[in-house]
């Protein structure tokens, strides 16, 4: 967490925007995963659904690290 902390204090809008939906994602992932465990998912969720959802995390943060990059002024 000293990571997220450190992009926190240091990182462009932009940056902080992209975490934050990399971040929302996998605790959203956790949480489901964690009802369909205890096997009280929620509405219309199973785990294929998450697993589609968890994929969609490669997307988000390759878009993550293009604003870091631009952030650090790198190609």
């Amino acid at each position: 967490m000293a990571e997220i902390a450190d992009i926190q204090m240091t990182g462009s809008l932009e940056v902080l925007a992209e975490l934050e939906t990399v971040s929302a994602t996998l605790s959203s992932a956790l949480r489901r995963i964690r009802y369909v465990e205890e096997g009280v998912p929620e509405p219309n969720d199973d785990i294929d659904k998450i697993h589609r959802d968890l994929l969609g995390v490669i997307n988000q943060w390759t878009i993550m690290r293009a604003a870091m990059r631009r952030d650090l002024g790198q190609p």
